[in-house]
């Protein structure tokens, strides 16, 4: 059966596991830097595979969004001969790994507020520790209303894989899968970590440094820890 609990009991629990962002360090500001020259509407630094990416996985509004996504994938997954015990199981496993992940995760960019990397850049990094202002700089994906880090996609991406491997018990599935946004072709995959990584990668080459993306896949891909296991 799964594991119950609170969302007051999951953050009490793993909140104090993850640090705060470390806003004007050389780390940060070399991320800040990558970013604003990978994730910037006109980068001549990206290439056209990695500006199909960020297409492909935006997930938006009037879609599946990530997590729906990522059920899909499951079932696609599922052999013919599974019950309908067994879907209903391994559906409900992803759901609930995705609602943990989104209730600490949100708790932690409201706990911590990291801006955006249109507003840092703007303003000369976070809190103004950026050497370099960009008054004019534009991300390649529209910015989302909410604080930059840890990643909402890399989260719901992250627990979604390690949950369906942990099912199937293994993470080597090769699958392909498609994308509710028009315009795209599917894509395939060697892994369920892989598919991940690349949701990862995704929000880099729209707008997100990766180094906080890095952070959010530590939180989001710890197996058997977000209940969706068996006592």
């Amino acid at each position: 059966m799964l594991q119950g609990g609170s969302p007051k009991e999951i953050v009490d629990k793993d909140f104090k596991n993850y640090s705060s962002l470390k806003i004007g360090t050389k780390e940060y500001e070399k991320e800040l830097a990558q970013v604003a020259r990978v994730g910037w509407l006109n980068s001549t630094e990206r290439s056209k595979e990695q500006s199909t990416i960020p297409g492909f996985w935006v997930d938006g509004p009037g879609t599946p969004t990530v997590a729906g996504h990522y059920l899909q994938i499951a079932a696609s997954l599922l052999p013919e001969n599974a019950t309908l015990l067994q879907t209903a199981e391994l559906f409900a496993r992803v759901a609930v790994a995705n609602s943990d992940a989104a209730t600490l995760g949100w708790v932690l960019k409201y706990r911590d507020l990291a801006a955006r990397p249109i507003t840092a850049l703007s303003r000369g990094g976070n809190g103004g520790n950026y050497s370099e202002s960009l008054p004019n700089w534009e991300p390649f994906l529209k910015t989302p209303p909410h604080p930059e880090y840890p990643s909402g996609h890399t989260i719901t991406s992250g627990s979604s894989a390690e949950v369906i491997a942990n099912w199937f018990g293994r993470d080597d599935i090769p699958f392909s899968t498609n994308t509710a946004t028009k315009g795209f072709q599917p894509r395939n995959y060697t892994s369920l970590r892989a598919s991940a990584v690349e949701v990862g990668d995704s929000r880099l080459y729209g707008e997100l440094p990766s180094f906080f993306l890095s952070l959010a896949c530590s939180l989001a891909q710890v197996k058997k820890n977000l209940r969706a296991k068996t006592n």
